[in-house]
């Protein structure tokens, strides 16, 4: 699970989330994204994606991930937290739990919505794979 989904749940503002896991070492920023700090917490892994830029440059993005180990000790730290500006607000938390379609309360308005975000993202990853095939029929010509 990524980071900024444990972020969500326990309802934290993304900044104070973030600036807390870098104070304590547990994560650190790189030009690529998120690694893993000196104090990363067992269970804890650096997950890398590649994609490709508009001037059709392969580009790398890094985020942290987490087992269900690595969640529970960071759920345990995070309740004992005494931060300013600490939670999101309510409406952000409940909007954010009632956006998976496994959730009981959602309508079909919601459902909708997400099928939306969800065809998008596939034809993201068509453009993507469109440009990959691309990128490796000039190769090949070469």
């Amino acid at each position: 699970m990524k980071l900024c989904t444990v972020q969500r749940r326990l309802g934290f503002q993304k900044n104070t989330f973030y600036a807390w896991l870098q104070e304590q070492q547990i994560i650190q920023q790189t030009s690529m994204g998120e690694a893993l700090g000196v104090k990363a917490l067992p269970g804890m892994k650096t997950e890398i994606r590649e994609y490709v830029k508009e001037n059709d440059e392969i580009g790398f993005k890094t985020w942290v991930d987490l087992d269900e180990q690595a969640q529970a000790e960071m759920t345990q730290r995070c309740d004992c937290l005494i931060l300013p500006k600490r939670h999101t607000s309510r409406r952000r938390v409940k909007k954010y739990q009632c956006a998976s379609p496994n959730s009981r309360t959602t309508d079909s308005k919601q459902l909708k919505q997400y099928i939306k975000v969800l065809e998008n993202q596939i034809l993201k990853l068509n453009a993507q794979l469109a440009c990959y095939k691309e990128r490796d029929a000039r190769r090949n010509d070469t």
